[in-house]
């Protein structure tokens, strides 16, 4: 009898365990709704190039190897000005099984001007902290960290294959 309560106990949490949450749901739409413009990328970069690709249109510099991913710097033109960073940018391009799948950019200045900057451009954050602030999109993770002296951007693809 006490196996049997035993049982039907385990049955029962397995069962809440595996019942859709509503509001788990409800977040994860939440958050990909308040990236207002995912990039798929930055500037004339897209996710999943190749590396041979970008090496044909920039100067790639190779930085090592970072678990599985390549690191390279790059300086890209700028020509959109996305960030309202006046000149080229330096980047890193983060590349897994040679395709990119991350940029990051080590940029000066105050975090809550660069906040500003990035939320004009992809809307309101999912997350936002005092030093913070993450997005999510469809095709994008993008984190906006102070870590002094630097503030760091990452984009990052959402799929990682």
């Amino acid at each position: 009898m006490k196996n049997v309560k035993f049982l039907a106990a385990g049955l029962l949490g397995l069962a809440f365990l595996c019942w859709p949450c509503p509001g788990i749901h409800a977040a994860e739409g939440r958050h990909l709704a308040q990236m207002s413009r995912d990039p798929g990328g930055f500037e004339e970069l897209i996710w999943n190039e190749t590396l041979p690709s970008l090496q044909k249109k920039y100067v790639l510099e190779y930085l090592g190897k970072e678990a599985a991913g390549q690191h390279y710097a790059a300086i890209l033109p700028n020509t959109k000005n996305e960030l309202g960073i006046k000149g080229p940018i330096a980047a890193e391009l983060v590349f897994y099984s040679q395709k990119l799948k991350a940029v990051i950019i080590y940029m000066s200045g105050s975090f809550s001007h660069r906040y500003e900057t990035v939320k004009d451009l992809y809307g309101a954050p999912a997350i936002k902290g005092d030093a913070y602030a993450y997005w999510e999109g469809p095709q994008s993770y993008i984190s906006l960290s102070q870590e002094a002296p630097y503030i760091t951007l990452r984009l990052t693809s959402r799929k990682m294959e």
